[in-house]
């Protein structure tokens, strides 16, 4: 019987012993104590309610007076939409022929949770036999439902995963030397472990001797050798394989190898076991199964108990049964319990006392209660009996199987996870409508939607246009129940990006029925792609074997043409079907001939020919000349066809001749220069370079090779873009002259600049055949023009600060001298009264301190722009810091302000000069300091690192900010102040600058408006 079953004879039993020993009341009040729901409702299709038990509230989340006659909702509109129909008909049925009503269906209760019920009814008739209404009760099973597709979906993943055989190869020696990756997850052994070791690794030590013995005797013999084996994986965890072993034999029918193929069969072994754990835990969860319910009074005093209560205080080792049956005190025994330390009697004893109290309408707690065999947990339930007696029905309701079931639940969910999500397969769960309801990661990283965003979406809104609807095909079959593999789709990631995928589709079944389907997916855009770009390839090369100007041949072994593509025609006057399957040497020139059939021997030895001269015979009876350039295509280590290149190069041979004698005519005209010769031929690639040439950069004549890769070696990499692009825009006449400057390395390691040009010369067709040129050292000439220009720009530099003293003298110093001017003439006013003479006295003294910060502020920029006689020292960074804070800190307390200090570590000491540095940071803080916003807190960021050229200083803030737009040029400008609201003569910025630029080093700002200003500081190393 089915636990339910049992479930309800024990509470009709209840009931019927109830209602013989209490009043009506008593057992309406247990009736509602009980878990589920109990009616009698109307023979209608609302199910219109008559009386409901208070566990309706629990149940459906409404109360009886929302559900008796309909008042708020009727109990048809709970059942889910699916199953009023059949549900009906079902009841309508078994109520017609007097049977009981037995039915799981599912309910939607008032938060909008869907929950799974069982009922069981049965119909009140009158004498003539007329259904007058109905009975019954209602109890949830979602807890089960919930188990039975869980485990469903994780069955129907492990079918798909665990597919396949596992595979090895050894040698006769027994030793691996190939392993599959399922041997691998199996056995759990890297295959490093493996390929050389014996099964010996994994053998469990279950089989004898003799059953390794009689192995080895079969394959040996070359005969196969099938059997059960158990083995052991790395964890030390056996499992069993239905094995083959087949020997492999060579050509001369040598055994060379033993092939092993192995199918997992651990649980066919194991399922007598699991038979016999599965039957112990039903009989377990059967035997501990119980609903034990007792009475007491507002005093804690047991008047009533049931049968199950007295058996469950035995099994529960209670010996002196006294305290537990009628008469003794409840609150009592549980008092005593509390003090001896039992927390649950606590928990307990609190809860009953405000139930009697009126304080709960419940109590409820669920405890462990586990034996020296066996684990159990009960639920204790207290509820207040309705009346005018204040009594309280207890209930203990052993709850070892919902807990275990829990448990397992937990850990199926956790084990299905885990596998999934470290499965490098991208796996979707789908609903029979296409909803997605599970995506793992790897999926989600592949696409780029979150687990939220697929949740969202159905199945075809990820496809592509092109194949929805061959897949909604395969949808459908799988929904029937068919099982599917390597079926080609495509996917649309979030980006738009086409994904193509490889799929086996799986039926997910919940008791017995198809509710959905699996998809375990291989990405395979990758060898889509590299196929597309076979294809492409080959279509691209074909293309180019067509229309290349060059002849492309291949001939076979006997001398006779294999193909030819069209530029044959050109040069020989044939038809390609003329020649194709002729003899190559019907072109040759008769003079050629010896050398080109000992070239062609020389190709199909293997050996390595070079490009060569060939006369080949036109048609017109004359000949060209041809340059071959000659291959062979090889297959497993032999030449199966000679293939290569042939190009007229008649018109080029002649146009040579011309060239070799202008060459010695050039060759004469710039024998006395001084400059350096080179000359390109673009035909051959023969390069020639001078001996003055070579002797420029400090190399002898014979000491450098004549060949381009001497001048690439030679030229300064930063000069190679720019040389080459203008060589090749002479070259292809985008320019009209080749004169370009750039630097060559000096024997010496040093590099001299040269100005190079050169002189193209073509032949009769217009085709570029040579380039002549000259090289000039201009290093000298260079280094003048440097130095010329570095005299120039410090002329100016001084020029500027010798502009800035004069604003100083002119602008700062005038005024207050002026003043005092003004002021002195004033005292020789007669009648001036001693209180004016004061004043004027005060005045004169106020611009004489003027002129005095005028010259400190000149004493400190000299100090600044004379030569560096400072020594640099090891510097501190942090003390230095903290030193410069600690000056601040009290303009730092009146903003509010924090300063974070972040120092790599290889910066905690730099050689500098002490004061200009703490000088740069203390005027960079206090800049930071004066313009502050007063919006938000102020918080500076000091940041010191190192590069491998120079030391990084950064200091931001998220001050009121500087209009850069405005003052970018006059930011560091002497006495330029940006804002009239904080104080300042305009000194530091000026300063700060002038002591990075004496350090040698650089000072960048950025900044926005109400955002905050960074400035950044690179001294050089």
């Amino acid at each position: 019987m089915h636990f339910f079953d049992i479930f309800n004879s024990i509470i009709q039993q209840f009931i019927i012993y109830s209602m013989k020993s209490i009043n009506h009341i008593t057992c309406e009040n247990l009736l509602d104590s009980l878990p589920g729901m109990f009616y009698r409702c109307k023979n209608d299709k609302e199910w219109t309610m008559e009386w409901v038990s208070s566990g309706c509230k629990k149940l459906t989340g409404y109360n009886e007076e929302e559900l008796i006659n309909n008042c708020v909702v009727s109990f048809n509109d709970l059942i889910h939409p699916e199953d009023r129909d059949w549900l009906w008909e079902k009841c309508s049925f078994n109520l017609k022929e007097r049977n009981v009503c037995n039915n799981e269906y599912r309910i939607i209760c008032r938060l909008g949770r869907t929950r799974w019920v069982k009922e069981v009814a049965n119909g009140i008739y009158d004498d003539n036999g007329a259904l007058l209404s109905i009975e019954g009760y209602i109890q949830e099973v979602t807890c089960e439902k919930e188990q039975t597709l869980l485990e469903s979906a994780f069955n129907s993943y492990q079918e798909a995963v665990n597919s396949g055989s596992i595979v090895s190869i050894t040698n006769t020696k027994g030793e691996i030397i190939y392993c599959n990756d399922l041997f691998l997850k199996i056995s759990q052994y890297s295959r490093s472990e493996l390929i050389g070791q014996t099964h010996r690794v994994i053998n469990s030590g279950f089989h004898s001797a003799d059953f390794f013995r009689e192995l080895w005797e079969t394959i040996l013999k070359g005969n196969i050798w099938r059997g059960e084996m158990r083995n052991r994986s790395k964890d030390g965890n056996y499992y069993w394989v239905d094995t083959v072993i087949s020997p492999v034999f060579d050509s001369q029918g040598v055994i060379v190898n033993f092939l092993s193929i192995r199918n997992l069969i651990t649980d066919k072994k194991k399922k007598e076991f699991e038979l016999i754990e599965s039957e112990k835990f039903n009989r377990d969860i059967l035997s501990s199964f119980s609903s034990n319910i007792a009475v007491i009074d507002d005093s804690g005093v047991i008047i009533s108990t049931n049968e199950s209560w007295r058996k469950f205080s035995i099994d529960n080792d209670c010996s002196d049964l006294s305290k537990t049956s009628e008469g003794a005190n409840y609150l009592e025994v549980c008092h005593n319990a509390s003090i001896a330390g039992d927390t649950i009697a606590t928990e307990v004893l609190q809860g009953l006392r405000k139930l009697i109290n009126c304080e709960s309408e419940m109590f409820q707690m669920e405890y462990p209660c586990h034996s020296e065999f066996t684990k159990r947990w009960f639920l204790l339930s207290a509820t207040m009996l309705k009346g005018e007696s204040r009594r309280v029905v207890l209930r203990h309701v052993d709850i070892t199987k919902r807990k275990l079931v829990e448990q397992k639940l937990a850990d199926n969910e956790q084990k299905y996870r885990n596998i999934i999500e470290n499965s490098q397969e991208l796996i979707l769960s789908i609903e029979k409508n296409g909803n997605i309801v599970f995506a793992n990661n790897v999926l989600q990283k592949i696409l780029g939607f979150s687990d939220m965003e697929l949740m969202r979406m159905n199945f075809f809104d990820l496809l592509h246009d092109d194949v929805k609807g061959k897949c909604n095909q395969y949808f459908q079959d799988v929904l029937l129940g068919e099982t599917l593999t390597s079926v080609d789709s495509q996917i649309i990631s979030k980006k738009g990006e086409i994904v193509y995928v490889e799929s086996n589709a799986t039926p997910i079944r919940v008791d017995e029925k198809v509710v959905g389907v699996q998809l375990f997916m291989r990405d395979v855009t990758k060898k889509k792609m590299v196929e597309f770009e076979l294809s492409r390839s080959e279509n691209r090369y074909r293309k180019v074997f067509e229309s290349v100007q060059d002849v492309i041949y291949t001939i076979s072994k006997d001398g006779k043409f294999i193909s030819l593509n069209p530029a044959f025609e050109k040069l020989s006057g044939y038809r390609i079907d003329e020649f194709v399957g002729r003899s190559f040497v019907e072109l040759v020139h008769p003079d050629d001939l010896p050398f080109a059939m000992a070239t062609f021997h020389k190709i199909f030895s293997g050996e390595k020919v070079d490009m060569y001269n060939l006369r080949l015979k036109h048609k017109n009876n004359t000949y060209r000349i041809c340059e071959l350039t000659p291959g062979a295509l090889i297959v497993d280590n032999m030449v199966v066809e000679s293939l290569g290149l042939a190009r007229d190069v008649t018109d080029r041979v002649l146009s040579e001749k011309k060239l070799r004698d202008s060459e010695e005519r050039f060759n004469l005209a710039l024998k006395g220069a001084n400059d350096g010769l080179w000359d390109w031929n673009l035909i051959t690639n023969e390069v020639y370079f001078s001996p003055r040439w070579k002797e420029m950069v400090g190399y002898g004549d014979h000491e450098l090779e004549n060949n381009f890769e001497t001048w690439v070696t030679l030229l300064h990499p930063d000069d190679y873009a720019n040389t080459v692009d203008k060589l090749n825009n002479y070259l292809s006449g985008k320019s009209e002259e080749y004169n370009v400057e750039f630097r060559l390395k000096h024997k010496n390691g040093g590099y001299i600049d040269v100005l190079a040009r050169g002189f193209l010369i073509k032949d009769s067709e217009g085709n570029n055949v040579r380039i002549t040129g000259t090289h000039l050292d201009m290093t000298e000439l260079n280094v003048k023009k440097v130095q010329l220009q570095k005299l120039i720009d410090e002329l100016s530099k001084k020029y500027n600060d010798l502009m800035q003293f004069n604003y100083i003298i002119s602008h700062n110093l005038r005024t207050p001298v002026a003043s005092i001017l003004g002021l002195a003439s004033l005292l020789k006013l007669p009648n001036n009264s001693q209180e004016d003479k004061d004043k004027i006295l005060q005045n004169i003294l106020l611009s004489t301190e003027k002129i005095d910060e005028v010259l400190k502020d000149l004493t400190n920029i000299i100090s600044v722009r004379e030569p560096l006689n400072i020594k640099r020292t090891q510097v501190k960074v942090k003390e230095l810091i903290d030193a410069v804070i600690y000056l601040l800190d009290k303009r730092r307390e009146e903003v509010g302000a924090k300063i974070i200090v972040d120092i790599a570590e290889d910066c905690q000491t730099i050689m500098t000069i002490k004061p200009y540095f703490e000088s740069i940071v203390y005027n960079l803080l206090l800049n930071s300091l004066k313009y502050a916003s007063p919006d938000r807190l102020p918080i500076i960021f000091l940041k010191v690192r190192k590069t491998s050229q120079s030391i990084c200083f950064q200091v931001s803030d998220n001050g009121i900010g500087i209009d850069l737009e405005k003052h970018r040029d006059k930011i560091f400008g002497l006495y330029k102040r940006f804002s009239t609201d904080v104080e300042g003569r305009g000194l530091g910025l000026f300063m700060t600058k002038m002591q990075v630029e004496a350090l040698g080093g650089e000072i960048f700002v950025e900044s926005t408006i109400n955002v905050g200003t960074t400035f950044t500081i690179r001294i050089h190393n």
